[in-house]
């Protein structure tokens, strides 16, 4: 890294290259993947749900498409995540054991599901 002076002003150059900026892509309706499964209930947006798109700073090409969830919706599912913890913490500890052994038991018996999915 070298350093100029410019006017007054200590500036710092740096020989990596930086792209120039990448205007902001507005949000717009688009076919989102299908979310997974999981034990949060999910709203059926139908088939154009809102995305982030997420793009590469350097050239601006398309890396991913995220859905977005609504503020309401993500509220939702922390109360419900509550609820359900409260319910685990009421558990035995032989019960908890239990149910984690079930869990790691269906992760071993899925792992190359699992793997390959996205």
């Amino acid at each position: 890294m070298d350093i100029r002076e410019q006017e007054g002003r200590t500036r710092y150059a740096s020989s990596a290259r930086v792209a120039p900026p990448v205007s902001a892509q507005p949000m717009e309706e688009r076919s989102a993947e299908p979310a997974p499964p999981d034990y949060v209930d999910r709203v059926d947006r139908g088939a154009r749900a809102r995305v982030l798109e997420v793009r590469r700073p350097t050239d601006g090409s398309l890396i991913a498409e995220l859905p977005l969830t609504p503020h309401v919706e993500v509220l939702q599912a922390v109360e419900r995540a509550r609820s359900i913890q409260r319910q685990w913490i009421e558990l035995a500890a032989e019960e908890r054991f239990s149910t984690l052994a079930r869990l790691a038991e269906a992760v071993g018996d899925n792992a190359d599901a699992i793997a390959a999915a996205r």
